[in-house]
């Protein structure tokens, strides 16, 4: 998969080798360390997201970089954008939310058909003049129906859950919505959070991020802004893209807290010595770095499967990703309180808020039952067609 990112190093190279992964990594963490790590604790105090974020990914293509070439989008693949997300949620969650939500859009709305409403929108996320967003609930996410009128679509009902970083701006809503053909995906342009549209401010973890209800009775948006023509795959990937957006976030905070809790025990001393001398506390290092590697590539597994799998198996994967990646999350993140003792507890340190953003991830796009539930769904979906194609001989 060819990449574009503009004023990025990566720009025009595959990335599909590892050394160029390498490289767009490498890349995504200048920009992430340069950018936005400065704006972090001004995220934590005022719970609001600064243009300088939105600002420096959209100058490098790393907002939505999954957008194809036809909308005006980077044209990189799941994976590469799974890896900015990861780095990004390595020095904020809270500003990963511009580029998953933006991964999710791409993956959603890359069969939109030429002309429509959906590709004018895509097209208006990748020129960075509207940010995707997206429901971050669970099974719920879909709380709207959209009945066709003349010249559109009349949505009614309430989507909660909308994370919303500039209410003062517009955005790209992305969301599944029940119509009479059954589930379809919207792809609609809102100007800005209207009256009644109810706003949060503060959150335990991914603080930067105001969560908006959005009140959409009454509201009309353009024919062609829900596809109905071959649009049935559409939800499917909208929900599948959401988890693996997830998990590469809690993998990204999770790499950030064991980044954290290694650099203190080589510098923490005690009788001595670094605490890092000390079996034990390597131990518990080890198996934290190899928690961590084993969701990366689950991750990464789950976001070659949305682009190139058919059928159950991208929605087992990200499910199973999101699942792994979360708890993960928490457990590295808890085990990297752990170690730096009563100082994992104060502001100053990153961990604190690794574990808040960690448990977040639990419960985005679904907690770890309904992802449990859905894997056993396929799973036993699958051992009834075994069942009915016969024994194999």
């Amino acid at each position: 998969m060819n990449t574009g990112f503009g004023g990025a190093d990566v720009a025009g190279s595959a990335v599909s080798a590892e050394s160029d992964l390498d490289l767009l990594r490498e890349t995504i963490r200048r920009v992430a360390t340069g950018a936005i790590a400065p704006e972090v604790a001004g995220m934590e105090r005022s719970g609001s997201m600064p243009e300088a974020a939105l600002r420096a990914l959209v100058q490098t293509d790393f907002h939505a970089p999954a957008i194809p070439t036809r909308y005006g989008g980077a044209g990189a693949g799941a994976l590469e954008a799974v890896v900015v997300i990861e780095e990004v949620a390595r020095v904020s969650a809270a500003a990963s939310v511009i580029p998953a939500q933006g991964f999710v859009a791409a993956c959603a709305l890359a069969g939109a058909e030429a002309g429509s409403e959906q590709a004018a929108v895509l097209s208006a996320i990748a020129g960075g003049e509207l940010v995707a967003t997206s429901p971050l609930a669970g099974a719920r996410a879909a709380g709207v129906v959209a009945e066709a009128v003349p010249g559109g679509w009349r949505l009614e009902g309430v989507l909660d859950w909308v994370p919303w970083p500039y209410p003062d701006s517009g955005a790209a809503l992305v969301a599944v919505v029940e119509t009479a053909a059954g589930p379809r995906l919207i792809a609609g342009r809102l100007a800005r959070l209207e009256p009644g549209m109810s706003q949060a401010t503060s959150m335990l973890g991914f603080r930067g991020v105001p969560l908006a209800s959005l009140r959409l009775s009454g509201v009309v948006i353009p024919s062609g802004a829900v596809a109905t023509e071959g649009a049935q795959r559409q939800p499917a990937l909208w929900r599948a893209a959401r988890l693996i957006a997830t998990a590469a976030q809690a993998t990204g905070v999770a790499a950030m807290a064991l980044e954290a809790a290694a650099g203190y025990v080589r510098e923490r001393r005690q009788f001595g010595r670094p605490i890092g001398e000390f079996q034990a506390l390597r131990v518990m290092l080890a198996d934290m770095a190899t928690r961590v590697e084993s969701a990366r590539h689950l991750t990464y597994a789950a976001a070659e499967a949305i682009e190139s799998s058919a059928g159950q198996e991208p929605a087992r994967l990200a499910a199973s990703a999101k699942l792994h990646a979360s708890d993960m999350a928490v457990s590295v993140a808890t085990d990297a309180v752990q170690l730096f003792g009563g100082y994992g507890f104060m502001q100053d340190y990153p961990v604190e808020r690794a574990m808040r953003d960690a448990k977040m991830t639990q419960l985005l796009a679904g907690d770890r039952l309904e992802q449990q539930c859905a894997i056993a769904d396929i799973l036993s979906a699958a051992g009834h067609d075994e069942a009915a194609a016969g024994p194999v001989r």
